[in-house]
């Protein structure tokens, strides 16, 4: 229903290079409904900020073209009704806790978001670390989520680490993690649209993160006038306890039956 393009800074923020071939599949994961896509909030609306230049394909985002992304959502939430801000996204540098001092200007846009009423959500990342997170998921307004299997999908090697079982709420090996992750979602398998047509297998925290916004956007729903706070409250007090072995951190995974049973009943 509307954007902006700070990677291109063209007129169309939904040109997505097949390279890269995130925004696509995040997007279907959080509100897709159709071809054979069914997201978290099928019947949510979507604003696309592009943050990645499709002339650079798979090349990384700009922290400062970030950082406006976030600032553009705010200045234009109370026009389109923008309730969920989710970033799939993270820096190479990582923060054993809060990171709202390394970029102050990422921090301060991220309380001004939360005070308009939007509920602000980021990937913890991919590197395996399990003290620390990634930025901008380190900020203190920024949910952090990270990524539990949804069933035994067999032996997986991510690079970084390697699975050698897997069930449900088993917690990825390559999720960041630390005492300060908000929440799990499911995250590895998750069938999803791409970039030119047709469906991909999609996985990582960039998948858990659209799931846990659907999720949010699902209780907003259901309750407009709960606050932010409120919402993240709902959604970690109803989830289900999920500890990771590898540092005996325990995360609420989201559960949105039990989350909505909360508000509706």
């Amino acid at each position: 229903i509307g954007g902006a393009d700070f990677g291109d800074f063209d007129v169309d923020p939904r040109s997505d290079c097949t390279g890269q071939f995130h925004g696509t599949p995040v997007s279907s994961i959080a509100a897709g409904d159709g071809g054979g896509i069914t997201g978290a909030a099928p019947d949510a609306s979507i604003v696309h900020v592009k943050v990645q230049s499709s002339a650079n394909c798979g090349s990384a985002g700009l922290d400062g073209d970030i950082v406006g992304a976030m600032d553009w959502v705010v200045a234009n939430s109370q026009a389109l009704g923008i309730d969920v801000m989710s970033m799939s996204l993270g820096s190479g540098q990582l923060f054993g806790g809060s990171c709202d001092s390394f970029d102050r200007s990422s921090a301060a846009i991220a309380d001004a978001a939360v005070d308009a009423g939007i509920v602000v959500l980021a990937a913890s990342g991919n590197s395996g670390s399990k003290s620390s997170m990634s930025w901008p998921a380190c900020l203190s307004s920024v949910v952090s989520v990270g990524s539990v299997y949804d069933s035994n999908i067999g032996s997986q090697f991510f690079g970084v680490c390697r699975d050698f079982s897997t069930t449900s709420d088993q917690v990825t090996c390559y999720s960041n993690s630390a005492g300060f992750l908000d929440l799990l979602a499911p995250s590895e398998g998750a069938t999803a649209a791409q970039a030119g047509g047709g469906q991909v297998q999609f996985g990582g925290t960039s998948s858990a993160t659209p799931f846990a916004a659907g999720v949010i956007a699902l209780l907003v729903d259901a309750d407009p006038t709960l606050t932010p706070a409120e919402l993240v409250d709902i959604a970690r007090s109803n989830g289900v306890l999920v500890t990771d072995p590898a540092n005996g951190v325990t995360t609420p995974r989201v559960d949105v039956v039990e989350s909505l049973l909360a508000i509706l009943t």
